[in-house]
């Protein structure tokens, strides 16, 4: 309004207008250059990554005047990415606002010579002038921080993407029937689980944990394994348990490998609690590191069963000295518990998952014999399927 009504008129409010739209342009680009320099931090940084990891394969096959020739062109690359990106917020910080100062100052030299007595419109032209310029100045930081925080989102899209394909894979998997409608129908002479010619060998190991494994699981055994520590138990475990995958061989539960039954209905099915150092106790109420595996919020029979399991388990007077009962605190701030109630905690976790195959991994180490005792019953009692190990 003090433009449009000062000595530059029309003419002030035009320049206001061209310099917004630079405002809009040259934010624009920073924004591009931004996204340029950023991605391109991303790229050297995984590259220099993948040369320090092939480090002694480049010594050995590359010429040692030519190791550095990629790192160079790279650096030179970003260090003209970053001058771009400086160039642009220095235009948006120093040449669009002095240049809208200087600009409108021109503007209303004219004025100034032609009519020097015209103070009244003079003075709101350069009461606006002085306005506008001041408000470039404060606006500028928070249209650089806008800038990078739009290139940041931007940045992040691609994992955003990937997370939500695997959410959609996740509830796709989550709304498969599990079990399948044919496991109804299955023979019962027909294995549960099946293991054929599996080798599983962990990450930078030579030596295979599992070699040409064949296992048969039917529905209501009791198997006990045993074996020296190393021997492959807790491996074959995970892999029965759909945490890791074989590189060889075939594992089939209702008939059906993982990628047809799908990963949500094979962990539904086939449960597992792992060994103690593996395990953990969430900082949270009893009740919830009981069944965070089968529902939260619980109900009323929920509850019910796990205190009935944590009775049967040896836990009845750990539940009795808690002021809270199943609603107390557990964990690293809440109610401490010892190292055999820990133990029977995970083995409660999944007995309450009901599952077709429940797997306990050396979950009976840290009992003695008439908790153990007590312990296997309940174990016995709740499951279908039941895999137990242990050291000879």
């Amino acid at each position: 309004m003090l433009l449009s009504l000062g000595a530059g008129g029309l003419l002030h409010v035009l320049l206001l207008a061209s310099f917004l739209l630079l405002v809009v342009l040259v934010g624009r680009g920073s924004l591009r250059a931004y996204l340029a320099q950023r991605l391109y931090n991303h790229q050297i940084t995984r590259d220099l990554l993948e040369r320090m990891e092939g480090h002694q394969t480049r010594l050995v096959q590359e010429h040692q005047a030519r190791w550095h020739e990629e790192e160079d062109q790279e650096l030179a690359h970003y260090h003209m990415l970053s001058k771009k990106d400086d160039w642009y917020r220095t235009l948006m910080a120093v040449v669009v606002p002095y240049g809208w100062l200087v600009a409108s100052l021109l503007l209303l030299l004219p004025s100034f010579i032609v009519e020097p007595d015209a103070w009244l419109a003079l003075g709101g032209s350069f009461l606006g002038t002085l306005w506008v310029f001041q408000t470039f100045q404060a606006a500028v930081p928070d249209v650089l921080d806008l800038i990078r925080a739009i290139g940041a989102r931007r940045m992040l899209t691609p994992i955003e993407d990937a997370a939500m394909h695997q959410t959609l894979h996740e509830q796709a998997e989550a709304t498969k029937p599990c079990p399948p409608p044919a496991a109804d129908n299955q023979d019962p002479q027909h294995p549960l689980l099946e293991v054929h010619d599996v080798r599983f060998t962990h990450s930078h190991q030579e030596r295979p944990a599992l070699t040409n494994c064949m296992l048969h699981i039917y529905r209501g055994d009791r198997l006990l394994l045993t074996g020296p520590s190393g021997s492959g138990k807790s491996t074959l475990a995970t892999l029965l348990a759909g945490r890791r995958v074989p590189q060889a061989g075939l594992l089939l539960l209702y008939g059906l490998d993982q990628p047809a039954l799908g990963k949500v209905c094979w962990r539904r099915s086939t449960v597992i609690a792992p060994q103690f150092h593996e395990n953990h106790i969430i900082d949270a109420s009893l009740a919830f590191n009981l069944l965070m595996g089968r529902v939260w919020p619980p109900t009323t029979a929920d509850l019910a069963a796990a205190e009935a399991v944590c009775r049967d388990l040896g836990l009845g007077d750990l539940l009795d000295r808690m002021p809270n009962g199943l609603h107390e605190r557990v964990g690293e701030t809440g109610w401490h518990l010892s190292h055999g109630e820990r133990s029977r905690l995970f083995m409660a976790r999944a007995l309450l998952q009901g599952a077709s195959i429940t797997i306990l991994d050396e979950s009976f180490g840290s009992l003695d014999a008439e908790t153990m005792e007590m312990a296997m019953s309940c174990a016995l009692k709740q499951t279908s399927t039941l895999l137990v190990i242990a050291h000879p």
